[in-house]
């Protein structure tokens, strides 16, 4: 997750806060404070999975492309890697507990079943909010509350929240998967915003330019710049960066070392890669694998 991340939670009341596992498990309740003006957090990116449930109403989430307005009680799923940012609305404090975890690690604890996030995440986008009366009838509820009052010490509490994380993603893919249940919307996308990542995200390790993507997609560059940064709250070019950073800090994860990521991703200039691997990451290439 982004530097720019940590620096507000610093700024805000953690109730309660653990991480496991080598960080691969983390968890926050977290209050931010009133403000007198709409608040703008990130743009953020975790190559996670991240579940978070709202304690809080006045909150618009942009992921995407797509945008939510969710309140107490609603649940909302981010896949590893997508870029997003939360505008708290004036005057409404931002409660929420934060579920971060690589599901690979999670299932290592429990067992060898992966295919379970394949299956999950292809059902996600489009229909990623969990409204608040669906998670009250559901065990939903009662797993969120179980994560916030584990009391277990600290030898068990990372193998206790694992196994409840392993019973929240299973009832979220029977939610998804089912008809019978009315998920909330985004409350507006536009066709184009969704081009336009789709067609970064698959061109993601060329050398792309504004102008390159605004003739493919028959628009003016002024048109695409502006529709961008209304919808995303960031720049495309901040879009495109951030994309291609969060791809090479997994390559380097996987065991590539940072200059041969950074070649992979498409950067020609090695001390380019690193000014904006570290200006987004907070950290250097060589502490991914830390």
């Amino acid at each position: 997750m982004f530097k720019i991340l940590y620096i507000i939670l610093s700024m805000d009341k953690i109730i309660d806060n653990y991480s496991s596992f080598g960080n691969k498990i983390y968890y926050h309740h977290t209050v931010s404070k009133r403000t007198d003006k709409d608040y703008v957090f990130g743009p953020e990116s975790h190559s996670q999975l991240e579940i978070l449930y709202l304690l809080s109403d006045g909150i618009e989430y942009v992921i995407e492309g797509e945008h939510y307005n969710v309140n107490c009680g609603d649940a909302i799923v981010v896949l590893p890697h997508e870029i997003h940012t939360i505008i708290s609305k004036t005057g409404y404090v931002y409660e929420r507990v934060v579920i971060v975890f690589d599901i690979n690690a999670v299932y290592g604890v429990i067992s060898e079943n992966t295919e379970l996030l394949e299956l999950f995440s292809s059902k996600v986008k489009g229909k990623r909010v969990i409204p608040k009366n669906v998670i009250d009838n559901s065990p939903l509820k009662d797993i969120f509350y179980a994560i916030m009052n584990t009391k277990q010490s600290e030898k068990y509490r990372g193998l206790s929240i694992a196994s409840k994380i392993i019973d929240l993603t299973v009832e979220l893919d029977k939610l998804l998967s089912s008809d019978d249940v009315e998920l909330l919307h985004p409350s507006s996308v536009d066709p184009l915003i969704i081009d336009i990542i789709k067609y970064v995200d698959k061109h993601i390790t060329d050398q792309l330019s504004l102008s390159d993507i605004a003739k493919k997609l028959f628009v003016s560059k002024s048109t695409l710049c502006h529709k961008f940064k209304n919808s995303m709250n960031m720049t495309l070019n901040q879009y495109y960066s951030i994309k291609k950073i969060k791809l090479a800090e997994g390559l380097i994860k996987s065991g590539l070392t940072a200059v041969e990521a950074g070649f992979k991703v498409g950067y020609n200039n090695y001390l380019t890669f690193y000014y904006n691997y570290k200006r987004i990451t907070g950290h250097s290439p060589s502490q991914a694998k830390k």
